[in-house]
């Protein structure tokens, strides 16, 4: 009898955990964003054109400027963190991890402070990151969520 319950019980924990990791590059990290907004930020880019115009202000005040790593937006996407402006350096954020949840693609950041006893410049900085990951069949939104407490940021409908 006890067998004939752990069963159903069995099937129901491991169709819960459904996630498939997504794999996920970074293109571009900084702490020179300028100021695209006054406070956190994020966007998917879904075109060329406007990756390129992202790239170009990310890098306009680079010496050699860099250039824009390949995307192929027909199997790609770019996700853009922006940290919005911060007071000193030592603020950074970056991707943790990308997982697909059903119709959902999970995207955990972690974000860098600095702590007490860090010396820092007092300098303005605009911490940001450029992510490529795959576009794919049937993800309807793009879930952003803080890797430390997983509360969710922000979600952005994906079209396919």
């Amino acid at each position: 009898m006890r067998a004939l319950l752990a069963i159903p019980l069995l099937a129901l924990t491991m169709s819960a955990c459904t996630t498939k990791p997504v794999e996920f590059n970074t293109l571009l990290a900084g702490q020179d964003g300028g100021d695209l907004a006054k406070s956190a930020y994020y966007e998917v880019i879904v075109d060329a054109s406007a990756y390129r115009k992202l790239f170009e202000r990310l890098t306009a005040n680079r010496v050699p400027k860099p250039a824009a790593p390949d995307v192929d937006f027909e199997h790609s996407r770019v996700l853009f963190v922006y940290m919005g402006s911060q007071p000193t350096t030592g603020y950074g954020v970056e991707v943790a991890s990308m997982e697909r949840d059903g119709s959902a693609i999970l995207a955990r950041l972690r974000f860098r402070r600095p702590g007490p006893q860090d010396l820092n410049a007092f300098v303005v900085t605009q911490p940001y990151a450029l992510i490529r990951f795959p576009r794919i069949s049937g993800a309807e939104r793009l879930e952003i969520r803080d890797d430390e407490d997983g509360r969710v940021l922000r979600v952005i409908p994906l079209a396919n």
